[in-house]
């Protein structure tokens, strides 16, 4: 039994407990039920922390190699397309990090290759010649191979900060961007909004004439909101499609979903100038997998998800 949502570096492992990972091949896996739905209105199926997810910012974020990344951002030669380039970047150097990735366990359940005509030998690519999707085939390996040739030096260098003796070669870019564009998904994202002037003012923060309020006034607490974050979160991904799927992600913990899960949020702090009682904010830390208890598949049923209507070229 593999697990690809166990803590690695850095901890942070997924909940799983009502899940079970697929069988793994080199070009798909998938997630089955391992419980028999509860009696409740809800059932979680399985949960996947927002602590995990491949984003810009977990890139930016790390330790070693974290300031590179935000130099190549910022640099005016543009080795850097955009920030999807970033996390492709990313994925390369944490698949040659080998298990001193915090994403170890996820990375060795991927795909090792694709089939897409972006990986065809030249002879598969020849017998694409004067259609339409061998020209879209040249023009994209084309475009990754000028953009590698910009990122390589670069490239070597977060390897080395990494750690890493092998740098990423174009066909490690290769199959980041074929795992970034297979795998990520826009997913909700809570972010912490600190109260309004208005509304600390609303709550007593000033009187009259803008006189200021007795000092044991306590501001209100900051808000949720929620933004969408383009990202990779590790579990959610090995989900497949199905029209109409009963199974739905939504974002769970601390103030989110059933309050049964309240346990497992995190707490952002209030603004530094409250009051040390001042009331702090419940964020939801993850996405869960849920759907009604009659409709919750049985235990060894994939789990199936609905991406959405998509074209064929999508």
């Amino acid at each position: 039994r593999l697990n690809p949502f166990g803590s690695g570096r850095g901890g942070g492992g997924g909940g799983t407990e009502n899940a079970n990972d697929g069988s793994l091949n080199s070009t798909s896996t998938s997630i089955s039920s391992a419980s028999p739905p509860s009696s409740t209105e809800t059932v979680v199926l399985a949960s996947f922390p927002l602590s995990l997810a491949v984003t810009p910012a977990a890139a930016l974020a790390d330790e070693s190699t974290g300031s590179h990344y935000a130099r190549l951002l910022a640099s005016p030669r543009r080795e850097l397309a955009d920030e999807r380039a970033l996390v492709m970047l990313f994925l390369a150097v944490e698949r040659a990090r080998g298990r001193s990735s915090r994403w170890a366990q996820w990375i060795a359940a991927l795909p090792r290759d694709f089939s897409t005509p972006l990986h065809f030998t030249d002879e598969q690519l020849a017998l694409l010649d004067g259609t339409t999707l061998g020209k879209a085939a040249a023009s994209l390996r084309a475009r990754l191979s000028a953009a590698w040739g910009r990122l390589s030096p670069a490239a070597a260098e977060v390897a080395a900060a990494a750690g890493v003796a092998a740098p990423p070669t174009l066909e490690d870019f290769k199959w980041a961007y074929s795992t970034f564009w297979s795998r990520g998904m826009a997913v909700p994202w809570p972010v912490v909004v600190p109260a309004t002037a208005s509304a600390v003012e609303g709550a007593g923060g000033a009187g009259a004439g803008g006189a200021a309020a007795g000092a044991g006034a306590i501001p209100p607490p900051p808000s949720v909101a929620v933004e969408v974050v383009e990202c990779i979160l590790p579990g959610l991904d090995f989900c497949n499609h199905a029209p109409g799927a009963a199974v739905r992600w939504t974002l769970w913990g601390a103030g989110a979903g059933d309050g049964k899960e309240a346990a497992a949020g995190a707490r952002a702090a209030a603004p530094a100038a409250a009051s040390s009682s001042a009331t702090a904010v419940a964020v939801p830390d993850r996405v869960a997998l849920v759907a009604p208890a009659g409709s919750a598949p049985r235990p060894g049923d994939e789990l199936l998800i609905d991406y959405g209507d998509k074209s064929q070229e999508e």
